[in-house]
């Protein structure tokens, strides 16, 4: 999994996408996590660099015609790899195709990338657990009939590949706004340098974590 520190300037570019979409009717914390979930879109976009960012009532994300559903789950430590991740049961309707899982803390200051699944690989897998269920792994009581996964069954989603996907993607954007300069005003070079530092801050954190895991091998 990805450790990552959320900014500020994440934080409140995802504030205007988060009112606009409203109290989610499939959501296990009654769409409470509104901005939580925008912000585990928002950092799953990031490192799946080729990725269209779509949010729509199935799906979230599409990755070279894959449709990618972001869970995620908001918490109050660092998770564990025999953690949960969990899929409700009203959400089983949602047309995707693969699911990548995210934990945040409670003050969005630090996230977590769990990893990815393709959908029909994580039902074979996942238990089905009921409301007010404790989970044995964590004694967790479960709030809504759902399906639960460990993290350390994901598959990993970053490596060098990703890395290099990130930067060429950044690399246009800074092509772009060059060629654009003469022709923004000083908000909009404002804004579309806040948006090349975000991406290169969050490069940054994942170059941190190749270089912490290969340490760690």
């Amino acid at each position: 999994m990805i450790k990552l520190n959320i900014t500020n300037d994440m934080i409140e570019s995802c504030k205007e996408k988060a009112k606009s979409i409203g109290k989610l009717k499939n959501s296990i914390t009654n769409g409470e996590g509104n901005l939580s979930g925008v912000l585990g879109e928002y950092l799953a976009h990031k490192h799946l660099p080729k990725s269209i960012w779509k949010n729509t009532f199935d799906y979230d994300l599409v990755e070279n015609g894959v449709r990618i559903d972001v869970k995620t789950k908001r918490c109050t430590s660092a998770p564990k790899i025999f953690y949960d991740c969990s899929i409700a049961e009203t959400s089983l309707h949602q047309e995707c195709d693969e699911y990548v899982f995210v934990r945040m803390l409670n003050d969005m200051s630090k996230a977590w990338l769990l990893g990815r699944m393709d959908h029909k690989e994580y039902f074979k897998k996942a238990r089905f657990m009921t409301k007010g269920e404790i989970d044995p792994d964590n004694n967790f009581t479960v709030k809504a009939n759902c399906y639960n996964l460990q993290i350390k069954e994901l598959h990993d989603m970053f490596d060098i590949h990703t890395a290099l996907k990130q930067l060429d993607v950044t690399l246009k954007q800074v092509k772009k706004t060059r060629a654009e300069l003469p022709k923004l005003n000083r908000e909009k070079v404002d804004h579309e340098l806040k948006i090349l530092l975000l991406d290169l801050q969050l490069l940054q954190q994942d170059l941190i974590y190749m270089r912490d895991k290969d340490e760690k091998n």
